[in-house]
């Protein structure tokens, strides 16, 4: 599709990073080529939609990761394997993409067992779910996020990057703070600690955990509420709860820290969101 083509060309130009580490280069690329992409999908569908505002937000702010990195004087990236970094890994730590091993590295064959098993349970759990909304965004966090993820780390540690888990078994989470810190899409977290926390930790913890949690909404606004153009509002009102909870009290257990994560999601995944972008991709 020649549209989808714009997209990726659009975010290739967008990874600006790599060649010019530059802070306000980097954040006003990826400010613009949101609104960009907003505007030129308007007559899109929603699924459609997401996909290019969430594929643009990810270049660009695989551009802001690196410039920071870089500008904590860290080793350049090499442009071909920056490439497979922001096109291929959803991770924001691009030290792991610095210089590949000359040979497979340990716990590949780990990582490709579990990620072909969430991956068989996760499409089972699609064509299951026949049109139940939260069976199937279930199934497709199995498949995604546990399955075609942890794939893809054991694609990259064979051959040679040290790659590494961004889901850890969240059911073993011992409170909401680990939960949302170690266990959750841990490229939010590295992505949020490089851009958000580490600036606004000089104001205290508290205060750069609320804000890395309100930037988190902010992102999850443009994938999910934008879209749609509905529902505004919601999804940063769920991640300013998580924070808020996380920063205020210590809820320890499993099952507390989950009830906490999963009892609001109507908040974040808002009617609209569902009908126009979850429902149509579910087998019928």
């Amino acid at each position: 599709m020649p549209l989808a083509s714009l997209i990726i060309l659009a975010g290739l130009i967008l990874s600006v990073g790599w060649l010019f580490p530059s802070r306000l280069l980097a954040w006003g690329s990826c400010v613009l080529g949101v609104v960009a992409a907003h505007w030129i999908t308007l007559d899109e569908t929603p699924l459609f939609r997401m996909l290019a505002l969430v594929a643009i937000l990810l270049f660009g702010m695989k551009s802001i990761v690196y410039a920071e990195y870089r500008l904590r004087g860290k080793p350049a990236v090499p442009w071909y394997y920056f490439l497979l970094f922001a096109l291929f890994w959803l991770g924001m730590r691009p030290s792991t993409f610095v210089r590949r091993a000359g040979g497979p590295l340990p716990r590949w064959q780990s990582s490709a067992a579990i990620g072909g098993l969430c991956l068989a349970a996760g499409l089972a759990t699609l064509f299951a779910a026949r049109g139940h909304a939260i069976l199937g965004m279930v199934g497709l966090s199995l498949t995604l996020h546990f399955g075609l993820m942890r794939c893809s780390t054991a694609l990259f540690r064979l051959v040679g990057f040290p790659a590494y888990p961004l889901f850890l078994n969240p059911l073993r989470t011992r409170s909401l703070g680990e939960f949302w810190n170690r266990r959750w899409n841990l490229g939010y977290v590295e992505m949020t600690a490089s851009c958000v926390y580490r600036p606004l930790k000089r104001f205290g913890d508290r205060t750069a955990t609320i804000g890395a949690f309100l930037f988190s909404g902010i992102l999850h606004e443009i994938a999910i509420s934008l879209p749609v153009q509905a529902g505004y509002g919601l999804p940063t009102l769920y991640f300013l709860l998580q924070g808020m909870l996380v920063s205020a009290t210590e809820v320890r257990g499993p099952l507390p820290a989950l009830l906490c994560v999963a009892i609001p999601t109507p908040i974040l995944f808002h009617p609209q969101f569902i009908e126009h972008v979850i429902l149509p991709i579910l087998p019928v």
